[in-house]
């Protein structure tokens, strides 16, 4: 006897297949048998004729590190399908962690992981923390070179010494041996922002014969966004590691209509025989951190020396003057979007901001825009998140379209006026992007979204619909499964999903989140 039947659904396998009916039964959570078991008996039968059974969507680019710690997390991607997260992404991981400059890191991270114990030093620790807390979904972390840096170097605008690079290396080692499926780095944010090509090749050399990818935030997605390509190919190259080129724009007016060029740079990569792929989200807007919006040196010493800087009366004409200006490397965001097109989506003592841009609050307190940002960054302690159109729609439907881009949702997991991607990623490459606009198929819509990520992050116990695979599950309504979420109401869950499973267990049924934490924490 089975523990469940799902009988007649459409299942879509994950790697790409048309579509087949078939009952898919559960046992000890996994997938059991696939085919008419019409015979078979188990302890529950769910009839599903109608809907389609895949496999759970894999978001390779998220930052839900800190998701489980609360009592009540937010079921937000969960009810999109989401049974993997992989994490620690763009360099921000909560570990590993140095006594000495804990304290910098849980600062420079407390807009989003605010709710983190940081009771650990090594990657071993954090992990065992998640495990007693239960995840909602499997947590797949990647190892950060912020955190790497920070441990370190704390923030210090230099470049290591041979014996502080050889510490590094070990930070990376160790964190791979405790089960980190990779190494990340955001390279447009401090501290990350102050290291050069070669150390980063460094570090990644330790992944070498792993089989563990390097996924890179680039230094740049704007001005410099070829430059900044080139970097991340050398750094992989060098290496000899695979890459993963987290959330692919072409940022920036100026690049408008260049997306073909970067998927041309990444096919001429692989046709030298390197594995290069990349992630996308399906929306013209980027989330953030509000502090990302100032110069790289205001961040030289930590939160600490942020804040005295906002009360600087020479730092913060200095702030307007780079801000007007540029400074030669830097990514200047607010040139590449415009304050117009900067809209607060966290917040904690001024919340009547939430969803105005920087120009609204500029105007409501008569003063210059700059001055707007370090006011609001004082008043705030450094924190806050923002969302930022700055992407042309054309250029990521070509991105998001090409077969080597699978699909992350870069959500920031927090409450407020969130990112709409933050709870409609994946119904809406489903129901908008495949069904509606005709992308890709919604097979291809789920390749990209399940075995895909799988292969690249080395998951390969999931991802597919087959006998023996963990029954991370999602049946859908291929019909009517769509996001609501929207920029002015984002904390919409979406339509059309009403079953998800995580390692054999409902997470969601009929569209109600269940309250289980059914993850497990998969180690490499």
């Amino acid at each position: 006897m089975f523990d469940l039947i799902l009988r007649g659904g459409r299942v879509l396998d994950g790697a790409g297949n048309p579509d087949f009916v078939a009952d898919v039964a559960v046992e000890s959570g996994r997938i059991a048998a696939i085919g008419q078991l019409g015979q078979a008996e188990a302890a529950e039968v769910m009839d599903v004729t109608g809907l389609t059974v895949c496999p759970g969507f894999i978001d390779v680019h998220s930052h839900s590190d800190a998701l489980p710690f609360p009592s009540d997390p937010l079921p937000a991607k969960i009810l999109q399908g989401v049974t993997t997260e992989v994490n620690g992404n763009c360099g921000s991981s909560p570990f590993p962690l140095n006594p000495a400059t804990t304290d910098l890191l849980r600062e420079h991270q407390s807009a989003t992981f605010s709710s983190l114990t940081w009771n650990w030093t090594r990657a071993a620790g954090y992990f065992e923390r998640l495990e007693e807390v239960g995840p909602i979904s499997n947590i797949a972390p990647l190892v950060g070179h912020g955190a790497i840096r920070t441990a370190v170097l704390g923030f210090d605008n230099r470049a290591p010494d041979a014996d502080e690079l050889k510490q590094m290396q070990r930070l990376v080692a160790e964190s791979l041996e405790d089960g980190a499926v990779g190494l990340s780095s955001g390279l447009i944010y401090a501290p990350a922002v102050y290291s050069e090509t070669s150390e980063l090749i460094a570090l990644a050399e330790v992944l070498r014969g792993s089989g563990c990818p390097y996924a890179t935030h680039i230094r740049g997605e704007t001005h410099n966004l070829f430059n900044a390509l080139n970097e991340a190919l050398e750094i992989a190259e060098q290496a000899g590691v695979p890459l993963q080129i987290s959330h692919l724009k072409a940022a920036g007016r100026s690049n408008y209509g260049r997306g073909g060029e970067i998927l041309a740079l990444i096919e001429r990569s692989r046709a030298r025989g390197f594995d290069v792929t990349g992630d996308i989200y399906p929306y013209d807007a980027g989330s953030g951190a509000i502090a990302a919006l100032l110069p790289p040196w205001c961040h030289e010493g930590g939160r600490p020396a942020l804040l005295a800087r906002m009360e600087d009366p020479e730092a913060r004409a200095r702030i307007a003057h780079d801000v007007e200006a540029g400074i030669p490397g830097w990514v200047n965001l607010i040139e590449a979007a415009g304050w117009d097109n900067i809209w607060i989506t966290s917040i904690d003592q001024n919340q009547a901001y939430l969803g105005w841009s920087l120009s609204e609050v500029a105007a409501e307190h008569g003063v210059e825009p700059a001055t707007a940002l370090c006011d609001l960054m004082r008043e705030e302690q450094g924190r806050g998140t923002m969302m930022l159109r700055m992407m042309d729609e054309a250029d990521m439907k070509l991105m998001l379209a090409d077969p080597l881009v699978m699909i992350g949702s870069d959500a920031i997991i927090t409450r407020g006026k969130p990112h709409p991607r933050t709870w409609g990623t994946y119904p809406r490459v489903l129901g908008r992007n495949a069904r509606d606009e005709g992308l890709f198929t919604q097979a291809e819509a789920v390749r990209k979204m399940t075995s895909f990520p799988a292969q690249r992050f080395g998951l390969f116990d999931r991802g597919l619909v087959r006998p023996g695979m963990w029954a991370d599950l999602v049946i859908f309504d291929a019909a009517t499964v769509l996001d609501r979420a929207t920029p002015e109401e984002p904390e919409e869950a979406p339509v059309g999903m009403p079953h998800v499973l995580v390692n054999g267990n409902f997470a969601v049924r009929d569209g109600v989140y269940s309250g289980g934490r059914y993850g497990k924490v998969l180690r490499a």
